[in-house]
């Protein structure tokens, strides 16, 4: 009874198979011969619909399916349009909008020196996004870095990164004021030897005052020995005034110095000769020889800061940020998908601004605007040079002439106890009084 019911229900399927493909055919050569059957036609336009919009549906599901992986090598794109891009150089305002700021970003000078390692960053988590999510088989585990090992690192990059930041901050306020002090030394030496000393000393002292910070700029700046002389001719002053600088005769000097004397120690010491032949009284000489001897201190500090060597771990602080940043994706929970990648770009665009400021730091000669103050000196003292007379006694009015005499007594007016003339007499007194010697 048991078989005989099974075969029985077996057979009752296949019945109903039979049934629902005949019915099926029926519907389907209904509509191929055009009989008005609701059914089937709308059976058959449904299908067809499908049918013609399976290639474009299919092409959208693919685009829809490898949009992630288009957002996360975005930013690649963004950095290879935006560095190529030159700044404008437009100063910052205060009332700048953000979409300007935004914009003033990506075309900044840190973007350009650092947009390689952040497009190899990004090709990097983009990849490791592309892994898990398209080519990992499902089920399987991604591949996660030890967290008690990035932690680690994480502590080592912070310390070290922090501790060159500083080290280089305090290296550039050194270096910013051995400059601000030997600007401001020249500045006043200049004024005090052109209220001391005589025209012709002070004009052979004010053609070598300025031609030391630019010579200073030279060799702080490890500038070619063939830009010295255009250093030398601007720190002339601009202007009909110009020849009134340095004769050529003096730069050549400056450009055959004897070998192991820097240009501006050899500046230097011709300002020490020449201060020495100002003949100046005491104490107008000491205070103008302390100056120079401010100088020749500023120049030490600058030099020093100039050779000192960095530790050496320092050297390797940009090594551990890349790597860091290169095993971030790995640690960040893939719940977030694309937000890995935008996460990371962000952490690598602070973190490698800060060690590209950190580098420019380090090298305070090389980011200070020093080409402005020497420009200034060199201005100062044309100025100085072409108006001497002027600068130091003012302007000279013209003597105004005594009105004539009225009355040809023969006495001067300092003789006279009360005016004699009419216009100077008062009313109700004498007429005139004078005081015979």
């Amino acid at each position: 009874m048991l078989c005989a019911g099974k075969n029985a229900s077996a057979w009752a399927e296949v019945v109903l198979f039979e049934s629902h493909k005949a019915e099926h055919q029926k519907q389907l050569a209904a509509g191929r011969a055009g009989h008005n059957v609701t059914g089937p036609i709308k059976l058959r336009k449904r299908g067809h619909a499908q049918r013609h919009r399976g290639v474009p549906r299919r092409a959208f599901d693919g685009v829809a399916e490898f949009l992630p992986l288009l957002v996360a090598v975005t930013p690649a794109l963004v950095y290879q349009l935006a560095g190529e891009a030159k700044d404008p150089g437009v100063p910052r305002r205060k009332d700048v909008k953000p979409w300007s700021e935004v914009m003033e970003l990506l075309t900044s000078d840190v973007l350009t020196r650092i947009r390689k390692p952040l497009v190899f960053l990004n090709l990097i988590s983009a990849a490791v996004f592309a892994f898990n999510f398209y080519i990992l088989p499902p089920g399987r585990g991604n591949f996660v870095f030890p967290v008690e090992g990035f932690v680690a690192l994480t502590f080592c990059v912070g310390v070290l990164l922090a501790q060159r930041l500083k080290t280089a901050n305090q290296r550039f306020l050194r270096g910013k004021k051995a400059w601000s002090e030997i600007v401001n030394v020249t500045r006043n030496l200049n004024r005090q030897a052109h209220l001391w000393a005589d025209r012709e000393s002070f004009l052979v002292f004010s053609r070598w005052l300025p031609a030391f910070p630019a010579a200073l700029l030279w060799d702080l700046r490890k500038l070619p020995e063939e830009e010295l002389p255009t250093v030398l001719k601007d720190s002339q002053g601009a202007g009909d005034q110009a020849t009134l600088g340095l004769t050529q005769l003096e730069m050549d000097q400056v450009l055959t110095r004897p070998a192991g004397s820097t240009a501006a120690l050899y500046v230097l010491q011709k300002l020490h000769v020449v201060a020495s032949k100002l003949q100046l009284a005491e104490p107008q000489s000491s205070v103008l020889q302390q100056a120079l001897s401010k100088l020749s201190e500023a120049v030490e500090a600058c030099q020093k800061e100039k050779h000192q060597a960095l530790p050496q771990i320092y050297h390797y602080s940009a090594g551990f940020v890349f790597l860091w940043l290169a095993l971030l994706p790995f640690i960040l929970p893939t719940q977030l998908q694309v937000g890995v990648v935008l996460a990371q770009q962000v952490l690598a665009f602070g973190l490698l601004g800060i060690e590209d400021v950190t580098i420019q730091l380090e090298e305070p000669f090389a980011v200070l605007p020093m080409e402005g103050p020497c420009t200034s000196l060199a201005s100062e003292s044309q100025a100085l040079r072409s108006n001497w007379r002027r600068m130091r006694k003012g302007l000279e009015r013209p003597k105004a002439k005594e009105p004539p005499q009225k009355y040809s007594l023969g006495f001067p007016r300092k003789d006279r106890v009360f005016p004699c003339y009419p216009d100077e007499r008062e009313a109700g007194k004498d007429d005139e009084v004078i005081l015979l010697k």
